[in-house]
């Protein structure tokens, strides 16, 4: 069998630079390393012990698809106190990190030949994604409003795409790679745009608690709660970006079509990291 035989959804998709490039260079111990989004600290002792726990109590079966109950209460209770999140259990997928949460968000909300606007300098899964699902990635430039995308820029992607129904938007917020953080007038200002166009807003909030200087994390969930898909996690804040566990967050009904996309790709989260999770 030969490479051109295959799926070219795939074999179109160069594997990631910068993963490729850490793993060159991460060798060297004398680096300061800059490359992934990788925490300079470890797992929190009471996580560890949460995990082992977990083994020793035989926590080892399958769990529910959706994730284990008790952990999709306590994201509930957690991005409720942290973020003003507004989503119960039951509009909660946990998933493998938030990457696999994003798979199975694209593979859900879109159809072939639809548009999807990535504002770049983007995190480069966004275009792969798109790539996979036969989507066309809108590329918006932001690097002459401050890296922040606008209303204006949405409206002429829009505008520069007749032939392509444009049906989302990935926002990033905290930004990889640029580090912008909206404020809740830049995200408010997109509203009316998005509302009228009908765009599903995917929400990548995975560095929402990285933020400095009195800054505050807003998300468009707080003003278009049926057409925003909110994608989150322990990687960052929990430096637990090998345990992979993430979050989906969605309106009712929505959010049960993306658990069934999820669950054909991975079934679950593993069952140890989502009782340590908790």
């Amino acid at each position: 069998m030969e490479i051109n035989e295959l799926n070219p959804d795939i074999t179109s998709v160069a594997p990631s630079a910068l993963r490729a490039f850490d793993h060159k260079i991460s060798q060297d111990p004398n680096i300061v390393k800059l490359t992934l989004g990788e925490p300079d600290f470890n797992v929190p002792e009471h996580i560890k012990l949460a995990a082992i726990k977990a083994i020793t109590d035989d926590k080892s079966h399958y769990p529910y698809y959706w994730g284990i109950q008790e952990l999709r209460d306590a994201a509930s209770e957690y991005y409720r106190e942290k973020f003003g999140y507004n989503y119960t259990a039951d509009q909660i997928v946990c998933s493998v990190g938030a990457t696999e949460g994003l798979a199975a968000t694209f593979k859900t909300l879109f159809k072939p030949g639809e548009g999807v606007i990535i504002p770049a300098p983007a995190y480069p899964v966004y275009k792969a994604l798109a790539g996979v699902n036969h989507l066309k990635a809108i590329m918006v430039d932001t690097s002459t409003s401050d890296f922040v995308l606008t209303p204006e820029q949405v409206q002429a992607a829009i505008d520069a795409n007749p032939e392509t129904p444009i049906k989302g938007v990935v926002i990033t917020d905290p930004c990889n790679p640029t580090g912008v953080i909206y404020t809740e007038d830049q995200l408010h200002a997109l509203v009316d745009v998005l509302r009228d166009n009908k765009i599903w807003v995917i929400s990548d909030e995975i560095y929402g608690e990285l933020l400095y200087g009195g800054a505050k994390h807003y998300s468009l969930s707080a003003w278009l709660p049926d057409q925003t898909i909110i994608v989150n996690g322990l990687s960052k804040s929990h430096a637990m970006t090998g345990w992979r566990i993430g979050f989906v967050f969605g309106p009712t009904g929505i959010i049960d079509e993306i658990a069934k996309a999820h669950q054909f790709q991975v079934t679950t989260p593993t069952s140890i990291v989502q009782y340590a999770s908790v």
